[in-house]
């Protein structure tokens, strides 16, 4: 199935219109984050050396 040529839509160039990529799917709030997948990020930004972005991760952890 083709989606109709609109005319002028984009400066004058023929375009396709597109259909929302999230058509006919169910859009819900993602679940939070489970201590194991917690303890997985804190441990990728130990073994990177980034200090920046694990203090980050430490405050949000310490936030929420």
């Amino acid at each position: 199935m083709t989606a109709p040529i609109i005319k002028g839509a984009c400066y004058g160039r023929n375009t396709r219109a597109r259909t929302p990529w999230n058509k006919g799917k169910l859009i819900r709030q993602k679940s939070p984050l489970k201590l194991k997948e917690i303890c997985a990020i804190r441990i990728r930004l130990q073994l990177s050396d980034k200090a920046r972005d694990l203090a980050l991760h430490n405050l949000r952890c310490w936030v929420a």
